[in-house]
Order: C-alpha cells, then structure tokens, then sequence
C-alpha cells in the first residue's frame, strides 16, 4: 500500500529500468520510493505539484534527479549532490507547468505558452513549440508528451 501522500497524486514516473517511482501530488510533494527495498524519500514544495519525472538512469547515476512542476510556474531541476538534495529553476514565468517527460538527456515540458526542450548535457534550452493563438485555454485540453524513435 502507498500512503506517501495526503491529496491527490497526479503524476507517477518511473525510472529506465523500473526500481523507482516517483509520484507528485496537490498536497505540494514529491515522493521517490525505491519499488525493492524500503528507500522513500519525500520533498516538499509548498504549492500543489502537477508533474515529474524520474532521470531515466536514476537507479544508476548518484545525482538521482528528477524534474517536477505545477502551479507556482516553476520547473524545478532536483539533484543530490555531496551536502543532500538541491533544486535548480530551469525555467519559469509562463504559467503553469502542465506535464514533463525526460528522456537521456533531453527534458520536455508543457506549460501555458507551449511546449519546451531543455538538453541536461548542455545545460541550456534547445527549442519550443508556441501554442496557437486562440487556442483553448491549457488547464481545460492537457498537453500530453510522449518520447518516440
């Protein structure tokens, strides 16, 4: 049983090779439990959280990022570095963050204004889709993401 929230969860993600899931939820949280042992790890936001999304290779590399937004408008980059876990704006001001998806190292996200790609190895934003003038209002038509070969 999961009881790692006290509203409701939004989001789950899992990792590459599924030993962890991440989940988020409107009580401002994100929660990573490993699905083997009884790791947990629980971050607190203090404003309802949308989306997230585990590194692909979180079981594997030490930094064990994940990148999570909602309604305070920010993406916010999560690392574990040598003094705990430390959260990094990648972008923020254009409204709500809707949904996120990571994959190698390429993070997609959808907020109000469109749809965005960051590159985590080069550290910058590499493009964006607009949204359409007139089109209807992102929080009524969620974005949906979805990594393709």
């Amino acid at each position: 049983r999961f009881n790692a929230h006290s509203a409701t969860v939004n989001e789950v993600s899992f990792d590459s090779r599924g030993e962890y899931v991440g989940s988020c939820s409107d009580d401002g949280t994100v929660v990573v439990t490993a699905l083997y042992t009884d790791e947990q790890t629980k971050y607190n936001y203090g404003r309802p959280i949308k989306t997230v999304a585990l590194d692909p290779d979180y079981a594997v590399k030490k930094s064990r990022q994940f990148v999570t937004g909602g309604l305070a408008g920010n993406l916010v980059l999560n690392s574990k570095g040598w003094l705990g876990s430390r959260d990094h704006v990648l972008h923020s001001g254009e409204g709500t963050v809707h949904k996120v998806a990571w994959r190698s190292s390429l993070i997609a996200w959808a907020n109000d204004a469109g749809v965005k790609i960051y590159d985590c190895a080069a550290h910058q934003r590499i493009t964006y889709i607009d949204r359409p003038k007139g089109s209807p209002r992102a929080d009524l038509f969620k974005a949906h993401l979805l990594w393709a070969s």
